[in-house]
């Protein structure tokens, strides 16, 4: 799926996300409550070396 976070994200050392972009993104089903919370991993991209946690209520899905 592709998400687009609703703010922007830093990560000292690893990058960060830009609220105007767009970023592949998986379900986060290895984690507790994934499907309640709508957790989702952001994968490594150019932007971030690292997968990063995101919550339903900070990003909004643009295509699955």
């Amino acid at each position: 799926m592709k998400i687009k976070p609703k703010s922007n994200y830093s990560i000292d050392g690893y990058g960060k996300l830009n609220k105007n972009k767009t970023y592949k993104a998986v379900i986060a089903t290895n984690q507790p409550d994934y499907q309640k919370e709508g957790k989702i991993f952001v994968e490594p991209n150019e932007d971030l070396q690292i997968e990063l946690l995101l919550k339903r209520n900070e990003y909004e899905i643009v295509n699955y």
